[in-house]
């Protein structure tokens, strides 16, 4: 009989003693957990800041103007905005000459490695080379234009600090988005099908041609006007 209680007894407690390694919580769970919630806290309130920052911007766009012309003629010294036209057309000048280089030398090339453009190219590697060469020849062309339109641009600056920096951005901008030009029209190559290495069709790969200049070309627009804006 007291023994049979006793076995009773010994089996309760062990069920007891049994059940509470299940209440207990992992410790590393609870860590996780933790991160999960301050990784959601950062990020609503990264939202919230750009949030601001947008309508501070929305506020700001019936006055832009103002502020842009003000700064001009803050920079422009005694001339207020005179030295705007002539800094325009100075860096027309230079861009024309920059221009005309880069074709002067991409039309050189062009007959120099005539041979590497195969028309029945079928294996990859001639694929390949071909591109390449012709990334490479188009890159030293980008080159050709940045030395020669700042030589132009030296050649009839007017001195003035904020003409410089004018042109500096222009040319700057106009390089980086003849080197995006020469990564998209060799990486689809919607002029050369037959060494296109994407499985796109003719018309697809125009169509994201063009539009990945037009999205690049307001990026590095918009990018280039906040940096005019911060050098001037």
């Amino acid at each position: 009989m007291f023994s049979f209680g006793g076995d009773g007894g010994e089996t309760a407690a062990e069920q007891q003693g049994g059940s509470q390694p299940a209440e207990d919580t992992d410790p590393e769970q609870g860590d996780d957990e933790a991160e999960a919630v301050e990784t959601l806290d950062a990020f609503f309130l990264d939202a919230l800041k750009a949030r601001d920052t947008f309508k501070s911007i929305v506020r700001e766009i019936p006055t832009i103007h103002e502020t842009v012309l003000s700064v001009l003629k803050m920079h422009g010294e005694d001339e207020g905005l005179g030295w705007m036209p002539a800094a325009l057309v100075n860096i027309a000048l230079a861009v024309v000459a920059g221009l005309a280089a880069m074709s002067l030398l991409q039309h050189w090339g062009r007959h120099q490695f005539a041979a590497l453009f195969r028309p029945d190219a079928d294996t990859r590697a001639d694929k390949i080379i071909y591109l390449f060469s012709r990334a490479f020849l188009m890159l030293a062309g980008v080159a050709a234009f940045a030395i020669f339109s700042a030589l132009v641009y030296l050649s009839v600056d007017t001195g003035l600090q904020a003409a410089s920096q004018t042109a500096l951005v222009v040319l700057s901008v106009i390089s980086v988005f003849l080197v995006l030009r020469i990564i998209w029209l060799n990486v689809l190559a919607p002029d050369a099908e037959s060494h296109r290495l994407v499985a796109l069709q003719t018309q697809e790969a125009r169509s994201l041609y063009r539009a990945l200049l037009l999205g690049g070309g307001i990026s590095l627009t918009a990018i280039g006007f906040c940096l005019w804006m911060e050098r001037l």
